[in-house]
């Protein structure tokens, strides 16, 4: 049973509170523990979903509380699991994520957190970002985080996605995501290409009008020109560069893969 057919029959379950049940599967598809949970209705405000996109996998899951916070209590799907190289790229797996979340509760979330973890990223690709969007219609928050050794660059293919119009019910006009008010980035890497900072700080300028975005926070991200910076700041109530330490994760990541090339060169 595919995992679209599982999120069509949960939709559906109702169970007490305190129960606890099991799905047994004979001949797993991979050596990964799969979970299948029912999940709430996401209709009220100020629920989030968090999406962690690797090689290995996609797992999609529902935060409990309004908070993005991944120490924090959380209801969860472990949708698909798959084997290695089953996401070479994110579009890929945004494409999956369309196609799990569609006629689902999951389409009403107004966060979203979307992790990415070494898998390749694909450069000006607005295309992926533009069915993203076009699935979560009421995202207020959105928060960006890729993986440190990831060195793709998706700020251009963000930024054009959401420069995209959009006719709203009521006939007015506007842009993708209308509703979208904080947009969190975390090792983001704008100055490898200079034009992708430029088309990064004009998406907000047309935005400003009709669709502002009133909190931008850029953590871990290369550093853009003086003169991006003038522009978002024109264009967005706060605007924050700054530094944070490693996560845990993060470190362990970078000592591994420091210990690979380490091992790679002694062999040479």
């Amino acid at each position: 049973m595919i995992a679209r057919s599982w999120a069509s029959l949960l939709q559906h379950l109702v169970l007490p509170d305190g129960c606890n049940w099991n799905i047994l599967t004979s001949h797993p598809p991979s050596t990964i523990k799969h979970r299948l949970i029912p999940v709430g209705n996401l209709s009220a405000t100020g629920q989030a979903l968090e999406a962690i996109v690797s090689s290995r996998g996609l797992e999609i899951y529902q935060e409990c509380g309004s908070e993005l916070d991944p120490k924090g209590p959380q209801q969860g799907i472990d949708m698909l699991t798959f084997g290695a190289g089953t996401y070479e790229y994110a579009s890929v797996a945004f494409l999956t994520i369309v196609q799990l979340v569609k006629n689902t509760y999951w389409a009403n979330a107004t966060d979203l957190l979307i992790h990415f973890s070494e898998i390749s990223i694909e450069e000006e690709k607005p295309a992926m970002w533009k069915k993203l969007f076009e699935m979560f219609t009421g995202l207020t928050c959105l928060k960006i985080s890729l993986h440190v050794r990831i060195m793709g660059n998706l700020e251009l293919g963000l930024a054009q996605a959401l420069s995209i119009p959009k006719k709203l019910m009521d006939g007015t006009s506007s842009f993708l995501l209308p509703k979208l008010r904080i947009l969190h980035m975390r090792n983001a890497k704008f100055v490898k290409y200079s034009n992708q900072a430029r088309t990064f700080g004009r998406c907000f300028q047309v935005r400003k009008k009709i669709a502002p975005l009133q909190e931008l926070i850029l953590v871990n991200s290369s550093s853009l020109s003086r003169a991006i910076l003038r522009i978002l700041k024109e264009s967005i109530e706060m605007v924050e560069e700054r530094d944070e330490d490693p996560t845990e994760s993060e470190i362990e990541d970078l000592e591994s893969f420091n210990q690979e090339s380490s091992s790679e060169s002694d062999s040479d």
